[in-house]
């Protein structure tokens, strides 16, 4: 009875030693050929208000499928998007902005919150929208970041004028910064980021309250133009 019941103890180790090394080589088999996926990768800057569906066609994408990237990258990036979550993407459109190099992610999808914008604005300053034009806005060039000097230009009925109409300018602020563009909003680090000429309807600076209560004042008298100055040489 006594070697039966070591029989069976051998047996019961043995049992678990195979196992054990099965599973071992398992595990090794898992990391010598890890599980692999698709992920989206941009391959230039992009600015928000872009239609994510229009940065994955035409001859040209912008945001590159990858493929057979590891598993555990979603590990470290639990928001990064893969092939099953594209279907849902596809309807969406950028709100953040993503540099070039990083993969797609949800929260690239996710409008800034009211907290998050407020954080980007400087210290001291409130916000002004004001609307613009390709030749108020030096052609479109102008982008979130940049400092401009504004100008009220006025307009009144003059006999004694050329085409009986004469204008005057006058700079009613001097160095305002860019806070958006449309949509595309100034950037946590101060990166200008630039809407690539594309066209847009508002601007928003960012100034002392003083300066923009002068600036919504002379809003009222005229129309307000941008001028973007060059740098001082060094």
């Amino acid at each position: 009875m006594k070697g039966k019941g070591l029989i069976v103890v051998a047996v019961l180790l043995g049992v678990v030693v195979v196992f054990l090394v099965n599973q071992r080589l398992g595990s090794l088999e898992k990391k010598a050929n890890p599980k692999l996926a698709t992920f989206y990768q941009a391959s230039s800057d992009i600015a928000p208000g872009t239609p994510l569906r229009s940065l994955l066609t035409g001859k040209s994408p912008r945001v590159k499928k990858v493929t057979s990237v590891p598993v555990s990258f979603a590990r470290e990036f639990p928001d990064a998007i893969d092939n099953s979550e594209l279907k849902w993407a596809m309807g969406k459109t950028i709100h953040r902005t993503i540099r070039a190099g990083e993969f797609l992610r949800i929260s690239h999808l996710s409008p800034l919150t009211d907290t998050e914008v407020r954080a980007r604005l400087p210290e001291g300053t409130v916000a002004l929208a004001i609307s613009v034009s390709q030749d108020t806005s030096v052609g479109y060039l102008v982008g979130p970041g940049d400092k401009v000097d504004v100008y009220l230009v006025t307009t009144k009925q003059d006999a004694n004028a050329p085409g009986g109409v004469k204008a005057t300018s006058q700079k009613v602020g001097a160095d305002v910064e860019v806070f958006a563009v449309d949509n595309v909003i100034r950037r946590s680090d101060g990166t200008v980021t630039r809407p690539r000429g594309s066209s847009y309807r508002s601007v928003t600076l960012a100034a002392a309250p003083a300066q923009i209560e002068r600036l919504m004042e002379a809003r009222e008298l005229g129309r307000l133009t941008l001028v973007l100055r060059g740098r001082a040489p060094r």
